[in-house]
């Protein structure tokens, strides 16, 4: 009785564990870090184009652009942060920012 019941449990785990095996694979993910990128910690919007590069709205003021190896900040030039980012089927980035008052 005591065999019968290690063999159920032994299926029972099994079986368990074999049904959360993901079959697509595990999400490959990157964490990066500001000195990576050399700009703010807060990204807001992130868009990518028809050649894939990436481009991230950061506030430190720039757009962030990463084509997979190499990160290039482009500097916003009226000084705003920039909250969003939408691109068209042409690859132009457009964005959206937010300016800061001083008291």
């Amino acid at each position: 009785m005591k065999k019968i019941g290690c063999l159920c449990l032994s299926i029972f785990f099994y079986l368990f564990t074999h049904c959360q095996t993901n079959k697509t694979g595990i999400p490959f993910i990157t964490n990066y870090y500001t000195q990576q990128y050399n700009a703010a910690e807060q990204n807001w919007s992130i868009v990518q184009d028809n050649r894939g590069i990436l481009y991230f709205g950061n506030n430190d003021n720039a757009i962030l652009e990463y084509d997979g190896v190499n990160w290039r900040k482009i500097q916003n030039s009226n000084g705003y942060i920039v909250r969003c980012l939408a691109i068209d089927s042409n690859s132009v980035v457009y964005l959206g920012a937010l300016m800061i008052l001083a008291n």
